[in-house]
């Protein structure tokens, strides 16, 4: 059968992630929360309860069963799903909007005033705005939105879309307050914040560029990987604490992460982890020197990028669940044979694409949860090496 507990949900999900804990909860609350967003002829959001204690050890044992709490509409497709704090979320909309949601894990009771019937909200619309559009002011897809990490409350969130610009807003006025317009010509697939001020972008025209706001110039640096140029870059994500160090996905299955600190000749180690595009990466978090990615081909894969602990890894490894070499390389074409750990799964009940995925912490171990264009939420337990973020 495969990795993976699979539950089928009836939509297909093309967003999600997990909310943290409460301020005060992180510890004792046994009950993790998510939210996933669908499209097509099902644009919605679902507030979902992973129950219990025992989550890890429920998926182990196929014992888990998640529990749809709350669903509301969305206005158009959910591109993009992000969190900002433990009670607000915003979305990335297909006709272009950017939406902020409040969030309540416990049912609320409110009074119908159509027929006086008891209904519950958990995700209540706070306020929208149209942030991307094309010259002749029709809507430009949304495709990403995502908020700046911060430890205090004044959230601010960047997003991007097909009419390839950037937009800066102010979750507290919940209006766009700058923007960076014609990025690119073509569509801005994904955005990360390396810095408070600065963001990466990759592009549908096979560039990721490195964009600050202080900066009158459309674009402070312009990456190209040389051996795949012309190849669309789907998706990027930022080192945690690295801000010259981030990973993006193509349409050809390939991982790249990037060591900008020498802007002039960037170094790349390249891996060829999927058959068909990459729709999202992310750095372990619970140790860097992993990638997670999804793939149009049904599958996510943990790989290490870093090769120093890739050959560490690999001389532990037993049973047969990874090995595979990869081609490591660098943009002044230095190139050199590695060999790099991976895990792949994948189950015959989920064959189409895997769209979205995000990580949670339970405890001393993770939850993977991954949604499918199979129409299924996929949970997978990762066991969480030492934490490290160097």
């Amino acid at each position: 059968m495969g990795d993976f507990f699979v539950q089928p949900v009836s939509r297909k999900l093309t967003a999600l992630k997990w909310l943290s804990a409460e301020a005060g909860q992180a510890y004792t609350d046994t009950n993790a929360y998510f939210i996933t967003g669908s499209s097509e002829d099902k644009q919605e959001l679902t507030l979902w309860k992973a129950e219990g204690q025992d989550i890890v050890e429920d998926l182990k044992i196929g014992g888990f069963q998640a529990e749809s709490t709350y669903t509301t509409s969305h206005n158009g497709d959910v591109n993009c799903i992000d969190t900002a704090g433990p009670d607000k979320i915003v979305t990335a909309s297909g006709f272009g909007s950017v939406s902020v949601y409040h969030v309540e894990r416990q049912d609320i009771s409110y009074d119908d005033d159509m027929d006086g019937t008891k209904q519950s909200k958990n995700l209540e619309l706070v306020k929208s705005w149209k942030a991307h559009k094309y010259v002749d002011g029709s809507s430009a897809v949304c495709t990403a939105a995502k908020v700046r990490p911060t430890y205090g409350t004044d959230y601010e969130v960047v997003s991007c879309g097909e009419d390839g610009s950037i937009v800066f807003a102010s979750l507290e006025r919940a209006e766009a307050i700058s923007s960076l317009q014609e990025i690119d010509s073509m569509t801005i697939t994904d955005i990360a914040w390396v810095s408070p001020n600065q963001c990466i972008t990759s592009m549908a025209s096979g560039q990721v560029k490195l964009v600050d706001r202080r900066d009158p110039q459309l674009a402070k640096a312009v990456f190209i990987d040389d051996s795949n140029k012309d190849v669309s870059i789907n998706c990027v994500a930022a080192h945690p604490s690295q801000s010259f160090r981030f990973a993006t996905g193509n349409e050809l299955g390939s991982a790249l992460v990037w060591d900008i600190r020498n802007t002039k000749e960037p170094t790349t180690t390249s891996l060829k982890v999927h058959d068909q595009d990459i729709w999202q990466i992310m750095f372990h978090p619970g140790d860097t020197s992993k990638l997670i990615t999804c793939s149009e081909d049904a599958s996510i894969v943990v790989v290490d990028w870093d090769t120093s602990e890739a050959k560490k890894a690999q001389s532990n490894t037993s049973g047969g669940l990874y090995a595979k070499p990869f081609a490591i390389s660098n943009q002044s074409q230095d190139k050199q044979d590695r060999v790099s750990t991976l895990r792949r799964m994948k189950n015959i009940f989920n064959t189409l694409s895997v769209n979205c995925f995000d990580y949670y912490k339970h405890g001393q171990a993770g939850i993977l949860a991954a949604g499918t264009d199979s129409e299924n939420i996929l949970f997978e337990p990762l066991e969480s090496a030492t934490f490290s973020l160097f």
